[in-house]
């Protein structure tokens, strides 16, 4: 078993002052969530709205499936910039560190919101979340995640699509969890997990998934940015820490030019 794909690690490529500024202008922004059962709940809060956690985050009496908590942002760089300046500069920041190697034209992401993704500026280049917020919640809050899943399916055949991650919490614990594994590739099938997505929703594409001992877990470290191939195989952990605080990732579905 193998990961045949690239994944790397970033640490500090971005001033603490310019983090700083970023943690606060998420504060304000809109995020979108929900519950699935028969009775189907939409989440909108800003992280710095006064919330009763009962409505917002708990389940109390019925198990609940969760729609990941989410801040939808743009369909391309030149939406970006209207959508959210402060982060169009990191993602221009972090681009340069990179070496302008980048652009942000990658396989996109549906989100649960209110709102379709805007048309992009390029005509060729598909409406969909290219650049959005992750936000990762204690299991308590959220009622579980981990689906495994690709960000770029392989029936699309693309090796230039990349997920950028950066890590936006100020503060974070190695006990607060929310890592992110990546499996190996099972060719031979040996374990027998054929799921892309191992609760039985969405897609079960029959891909063989190894075991994680032997593909690798990166964890949310404050400031850091994390690169991977788009046809990784990969799942987020819940988080461990206070039950408010989530773990806060902007991602970018880029593209090597």
């Amino acid at each position: 078993m193998n990961i045949p794909y690239n994944i790397e690690t970033h640490d500090n490529l971005i001033s603490k002052t310019v983090r700083d500024n970023i943690w606060k202008h998420i504060q304000e922004l809109q995020f979108h969530g929900g519950w699935d059962k028969e009775d189907p709940v939409q989440i909108n809060y800003s992280l710095s709205s006064v919330k009763n956690p009962a409505d917002w985050m708990l389940y109390k009496s019925i198990p609940r499936k969760m729609k990941m908590h989410r801040s939808p942002l743009s369909s391309d760089e030149p939406g970006l910039k209207i959508a959210s300046m402060p982060i169009y500069l990191l993602w221009m920041q972090l681009n340069k560190q990179l070496g302008n190697k980048y652009e942000l034209t990658g396989n996109p992401e549906g989100i649960y919101c209110p709102h379709n993704p805007p048309v992009p500026e390029d005509p060729n280049l598909s409406a969909g979340w290219r650049a959005y917020i992750n936000l990762v919640y204690n299991l308590q809050a959220t009622g579980g995640l981990g689906y495994a899943h690709r960000d770029t399916p392989l029936e699309n055949n693309e090796d230039n699509t990349v997920t950028m991650l950066y890590v936006v919490n100020p503060t974070w614990y190695p006990s607060w969890g929310a890592e992110i594994k990546f499996y190996p590739n099972d060719d031979e099938g040996v374990t027998g997990d054929k799921q892309q997505f191992n609760t039985g929703i969405g897609q079960t594409r029959g891909y063989n998934i190894g075991w994680l001992d032997q593909g690798k877990v990166v964890s949310p470290v404050p400031g850091r940015l994390i690169i991977y191939d788009g046809r990784c195989l990969h799942s987020t952990l819940p988080a461990n820490g206070p039950i408010e605080i989530p773990s806060v990732k902007i991602a970018f579905r880029a593209r090597l030019k």
